[in-house]
Protein backbone atom coordinates (compact mmCIF):
# COMPACT_ATOMS: atom_id res chain seq x y z
CA UNK A 1 0.00 0.00 0.00
CA UNK A 2 3.05 2.11 0.47
CA UNK A 3 4.16 1.85 -2.79
CA UNK A 4 0.96 3.26 -4.32
CA UNK A 5 0.76 6.25 -2.01
CA UNK A 6 4.49 6.95 -2.92
CA UNK A 7 3.94 6.86 -6.55
CA UNK A 8 0.39 9.02 -6.05
CA UNK A 9 2.77 11.56 -3.83
CA UNK A 10 5.60 11.71 -6.63
CA UNK A 11 2.64 12.06 -9.26
CA UNK A 12 0.60 15.12 -7.62
CA UNK A 13 4.06 16.53 -6.72
CA UNK A 14 5.64 16.27 -10.76
CA UNK A 15 1.84 17.97 -11.50
CA UNK A 16 2.27 21.02 -8.87
CA UNK A 17 5.94 21.65 -10.23
CA UNK A 18 4.89 21.15 -14.33
CA UNK A 19 2.61 24.11 -13.29
CA UNK A 20 5.54 26.28 -11.97
CA UNK A 21 6.74 25.80 -15.24
CA UNK A 22 9.96 23.68 -14.31
CA UNK A 23 9.20 20.67 -16.44
CA UNK A 24 12.75 18.83 -16.26
CA UNK A 25 12.10 18.51 -12.77
CA UNK A 26 8.22 17.46 -13.50
CA UNK A 27 9.62 15.16 -15.63
CA UNK A 28 12.29 13.44 -12.71
CA UNK A 29 9.73 13.55 -10.31
CA UNK A 30 6.90 10.97 -12.83
CA UNK A 31 9.45 9.03 -13.93
CA UNK A 32 11.20 7.55 -10.61
CA UNK A 33 7.54 5.98 -9.83
CA UNK A 34 7.18 4.30 -12.87
CA UNK A 35 10.80 3.25 -13.11
CA UNK A 36 10.71 2.01 -9.76
CA UNK A 37 7.41 0.60 -9.08
CA UNK A 38 5.10 0.01 -12.02
CA UNK A 39 6.93 -3.36 -12.60
CA UNK A 40 6.21 -4.85 -9.06
CA UNK A 41 2.70 -4.02 -9.26
CA UNK A 42 2.76 -5.14 -13.04
CA UNK A 43 3.92 -8.39 -11.26
CA UNK A 44 1.84 -8.40 -8.42
CA UNK A 45 -1.51 -7.53 -10.38
CA UNK A 46 -0.63 -10.27 -13.12
CA UNK A 47 -0.43 -13.33 -11.18
CA UNK A 48 -0.60 -12.97 -7.05
CA UNK A 49 -0.41 -16.20 -6.27
CA UNK A 50 2.93 -16.49 -7.95
CA UNK A 51 4.68 -13.93 -6.86
CA UNK A 52 3.63 -14.08 -3.20
CA UNK A 53 5.16 -17.61 -3.22
CA UNK A 54 8.24 -16.55 -4.61
CA UNK A 55 8.21 -13.49 -1.56
CA UNK A 56 7.37 -15.90 0.56
CA UNK A 57 10.50 -18.53 -0.32
CA UNK A 58 13.02 -15.36 0.23
CA UNK A 59 15.69 -16.08 2.34
CA UNK A 60 16.70 -13.71 4.48
CA UNK A 61 20.66 -12.96 5.19
CA UNK A 62 21.64 -13.64 8.37
CA UNK A 63 23.34 -10.03 10.02
CA UNK A 64 27.43 -9.89 9.44
CA UNK A 65 28.62 -9.71 13.11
Amino acid sequence: MSMLSDMVNFIYESIIIAQKGKMSVAYSLIRKPSKDQLCLLEQILVNQEEFFQRFSIMEIPAPMI
